[in-house]
């Protein structure tokens, strides 16, 4: 049976291209490298603690032959609160989307400390991380090692050696990330996700699509409503947190130590089936809420809701499927009272129609 993916051999460095100096212009990467299949890897320096990795298919079309198609853009990112970046057009950009070769216009992107070559590999430093972009001298496979620049010979996040950043054969434009697995790191993340009464990802495997997962079970159904490919660890030895955050609404999958396979030793992955390659966003804390706060400088902060909105809000699709639904409905608040349930409004959702 033919191979499924290939991972690409012969990595080497390329020029990056020259800041534009139009207003709003994306600044370049600070290291660009080309395999020998064709395929294209970045790293973007978007704050001291946050660094957006691409790797773009070799077959992945380019803005010069069509700006339209939407592997080129994102609709999830927003950028950094108080970095000057032109402004989105509505609709056309709720529509559209926003050009994935602009986003890095929407952060501080600050200067990195140094990159500089290590072997056949290199090195680049932020004011808080030291990223080792390791070359393999025989196949040239691609592998990075993330670790707090104080602290280089504890790294946080390692790639798996010789499989890090496979990509799909036949045109899909699919792609999947792989790193080495810890016993000493818990993940969280995911958004919802069916458990048994724990929060920990843990050893399990779980699909990475959206559905209408009515009458689920709590404890063992996949996938349910939300699709977000965004995962924190925390190491229970060092305490420090990092997270990732793959910008792809496309259906994949996210393993967590359930796939073993005794060549590669522990490891975990995330996977998608189409797409544009890979774009992630790996964030430093070493807290969980710094990771979580870098998330919301990369996808946006949701506005402040009305006041009555922070409170209990009440709905059943019980309400609607009954005879009696108008007085059901009626008679809630006054239920709501007697039994000292402080409910703040009433909401007509799923099945009132």
């Amino acid at each position: 049976m033919p191979t499924r993916e290939f991972v690409p051999t012969g990595f080497h460095a390329v020029p990056t291209a020259a800041a534009s100096a139009a207003a709003g212009a994306s600044p370049p990467p600070v290291l660009a490298l080309e395999s020998r299949e064709g395929s294209r890897f970045e790293l973007h320096v978007l704050d001291h603690h946050i660094v957006r990795v691409v790797h773009r298919p070799p077959s992945l079309p380019t803005a010069a032959t069509d700006t339209l198609i939407p592997q080129l853009t994102t609709h999830a990112v927003v950028g950094a609160a108080g970095v000057a970046a032109p402004e989105l057009e509505y609709p056309t950009a709720a529509v559209s989307g926003l050009p994935r070769d602009s986003i890095s216009a929407r952060f501080p992107c600050p200067p990195p400390a140094a990159v500089r070559s290590d072997g056949p590999g290199f090195v680049v430093e932020t004011a808080e991380l030291a990223i080792g972009v390791r070359i393999d001298p025989d196949d040239g496979t691609l592998a990075l090692d993330w670790a707090p620049r104080a602290d280089p010979g504890r790294p946080f996040l390692q790639d798996l050696p010789h499989r890090a950043y496979p990509l799909q054969r036949g045109g899909s434009l699919g792609a999947r990330h792989l790193v080495r697995r810890s016993d000493t790191d818990l993940h969280y993340g995911l958004a919802e996700r069916a458990s048994p009464a724990t929060l920990l990802l843990n050893g399990r495997r779980f699909r990475l699509e959206a559905l209408d997962a009515m009458g689920y079970d709590a404890a063992r159904t996949d996938p349910l409503y939300k699709h977000l490919p965004f995962h924190v660890t925390l190491d229970a030895e060092t305490r420090r947190a990092h997270a990732v955050y793959y910008d792809s609404a496309c259906v994949g999958a996210a393993d967590f130590g359930c796939e073993i396979d005794a060549f590669w030793g522990k490891y975990r992955s995330f996977s998608f089936e189409s797409g544009s390659g890979l774009d992630m966003y790996v964030i430093y804390g070493p807290s969980m809420a710094r990771c979580v706060e870098g998330f919301a400088s990369v996808v946006g902060r949701p506005a402040l809701p009305p006041k009555y909105a922070l409170g209990y809000l009440a709905s059943s699709m019980g309400y609607a499927e009954s005879e009696q639904a108008q007085q059901f409905i009626a008679e809630l608040p006054a239920l709501c009272r007697t039994h000292d349930i402080p409910c703040d409004l009433l909401h007509l959702s799923s099945g009132y129609t």
